[in-house]
């Protein structure tokens, strides 16, 4: 997080209006406020995404200049034109209609005399509607060069690059649009408009605690909202992959997060003499919140997306893409709660983010089956290996598919996505077992082997399971858990 990103202190209240042409009254209507910040985000994080060090990591060797970015160039060439987009749903009808004028003229009409005055007349940029034609007419002729680059056998490292400078030489030479300045003139801060974040920031005991607790929930809220318009459900290669730019930006701010906090709270910041407990408080859970956050982020961009651009298996980027998105949402929410804890004693998840208790739900429950799944596997399992008559193997196999139609109908849905198709396979099997007898040993310990194979991997996804954030601190109930396990143990 640099200044750039934060445009400065954040405003606390949330009521700053449209930004301003300095002597011109309002740049951008307040409704296109939105929209505003929405475009510059991407602004930015295409920006990020040029730079590889920012992508998720490789399993082999990082990129080389023989190596073949066609992959990176096509994303490249649909978030241009994802921009145009954007930035023309800034802009009124008016606006539009004499965008598309102008660029008919220059392009169609004009004789070099008219178009050399064209250009002198917008070239100054007097105006962002200046500066935003001249942006987009840029970001549509980088995206036709993109287009024509993809049809290569071979776009090496040295062109990627280089359609990564000529984005970055459009942004420098942009006046009110460029996000790779320190201090833009569209100043974008986060604003507080939930009312408990608002509540948290008012009830500070000190103008110096209110500016500190602004700029911290204003950082962690940006980054959930630059999460939220991260698509994780498509079953698209091109759409999930569209997820990288937003994903490239992060990880670059979270890299860079911890020094920010470092510099804008020096320890003295905290240490003065007059500083209160819940100075202190707020400066330990800023620590705590960096600590976390350098562990969670690496788990995010080096195991669940590892290789996330190089695989062709669409089920498993987005299961790799599902998982990344939880973790590092699950971790902002928990750190904004935290942070409001601070002035707020008691306030809980619910109060700010009603959806995180589904979430939460969701995963407490998916522990508690995928427990039960394997212990239901387990006593089957035994079952088939001892030497119990074949009729009693056969009750606790129809206990196992009572159990197969629980979890099926229940929990599946909360099963990553990449791990539907163990689930489905195994269900699959178990019921083609249907007219088994369970009467031949040497068969039924084929069988067994197998269940012990698959409850070995039921094991490895609780694992995982136990490690989200959602959970943390959260020990499974196994009182209630062995309570519905004694639903699915049949014995004669």
């Amino acid at each position: 997080m640099t200044r750039g990103p934060l445009r400065g202190d954040p405003d606390p209240t949330g009521a700053r209006g449209a930004s301003e042409e300095p002597g011109r009254g309002p740049a951008f209507p307040s409704e296109a406020w939105d929209r505003l910040v929405q475009f510059e985000t991407h602004l930015k994080a295409i920006e990020r995404f040029f730079n590889l060090e920012n992508h998720p990591a490789r399993s082999s060797r990082p990129v080389a200049f023989q190596d073949n970015l066609a992959t990176e160039v096509a994303l490249a060439e649909r978030q241009f034109r994802r921009l145009v987009q954007l930035g023309r749903g800034i802009m009124d009808e008016s606006d539009a209609n004499l965008l598309a004028f102008r660029s008919y003229v220059e392009t169609e009409w004009a004789g070099d005399a008219a178009r050399d005055a064209l250009l002198s007349e917008y070239s100054s940029q007097k105006t962002w509607r200046d500066s935003l034609y001249l942006l987009l007419e840029g970001l549509q002729s980088l995206a036709t060069l993109a287009a024509g680059l993809r049809t290569a056998n071979t776009v090496t490292l040295a062109t990627f690059r280089a359609l990564g400078q000529q984005f970055r030489t459009l942004m420098v030479h942009n006046r009110f649009f460029s996000p790779v300045r320190a201090r833009p003139v569209f100043l974008f801060a986060e604003r507080l408009t939930h009312p408990v974040l608002r509540r948290a920031v008012v009830e500070c005991g000190s103008e110096r605690l209110r500016r500190a607790m602004a700029l911290v929930l204003s950082i962690l809220t940006r980054h959930l909202r630059v999460l939220s318009w991260v698509e994780v459900g498509s079953n698209n290669r091109d759409e999930l992959l569209d997820a990288l730019p937003l994903l490239t930006l992060l990880r670059s701010d979270f890299v860079i997060l911890r020094p920010f906090l470092e510099r804008a709270f020096p320890e003295r910041f905290f240490s003065q003499d007059n500083a209160t407990r819940v100075e202190d408080e707020l400066r330990a859970r800023i620590d705590g919140f960096c600590f976390e956050l350098q562990v969670e982020a690496r788990k995010a961009f080096e195991v669940f997306l590892l290789d996330f651009t190089q695989t062709a298996n669409v089920k498993r980027m987005r299961g790799s893409l599902e998982a990344a998105h939880g973790l590092l949402t699950a971790l902002l929410e928990q750190a904004v709660v935290a942070v409001v804890g601070v002035t707020l004693p008691g306030t809980a998840d619910k109060d700010i983010f009603p959806s995180s208790v589904m979430r939460r739900q969701q995963s407490l429950r998916l522990r508690e089956d995928l427990w039960l799944f394997s212990e239901v596997l387990g006593h089957v399992t035994e079952f088939l290996a001892s030497a119990a008559p074949a009729e009693r193997k056969r009750l606790a196999y129809r206990g196992l598919l009572d159990f197969l139609t629980y979890f099926e109908n229940l929990s599946m849905q909360f099963v990553r996505y990449s791990d539907h198709e163990p689930f489905e396979h195994f269900c699959r099997e178990m019921r083609a077992l249907r007219e088994e007898r369970f009467a031949d040993p040497m068969r039924c310990e084929d069988i067994a082997s197998n269940f012990d194979c698959f409850r070995v991997f039921i094991q490895t996804i609780l694992g995982q399971v136990n490690l989200r954030a959602d959970l943390h601190a959260t020990e499974l109930d196994e009182v209630r858990a062995k309570r519905a396990l004694m639903q699915f143990i049949r014995v004669a």
